[in-house]
């Protein structure tokens, strides 16, 4: 990651620890890399919207012969989740 947003890996390491701050563009190219909001980043909260936009973000960045599979992987994740939202739903 550090590599697409033109950083060095120790660099990176250090703002995920918290021992660097980072520069306005730093935080635009960490927003647009990992398609979350700046807000989810300094303070870990995120609007259930932006979380779908970054979803379909992400979807938009699949490539288009690849898609079918990402149907795939999505269907049988949430068919592994249908059991345990069934129990939330009962107790």
């Amino acid at each position: 990651m550090a590599e697409k947003i033109g950083i060095t890996p120790r660099f990176c390491y250090d703002l995920e620890l918290g021992l660097k701050g980072m520069s306005v563009q730093t935080l635009y190219k960490l927003v647009e890399t990992l398609h979350v909001s700046s807000d989810y980043l300094l303070f870990g909260e995120q609007k259930e919207e932006q979380g779908v936009a970054a979803g379909i973000a992400l979807l938009k960045a699949c490539p288009v012969d690849k898609r079918q599979f990402l149907n795939k992987i999505i269907s049988t994740y949430l068919q592994a989740l249908k059991p345990s939202m069934e129990e939330e739903d009962i107790v």
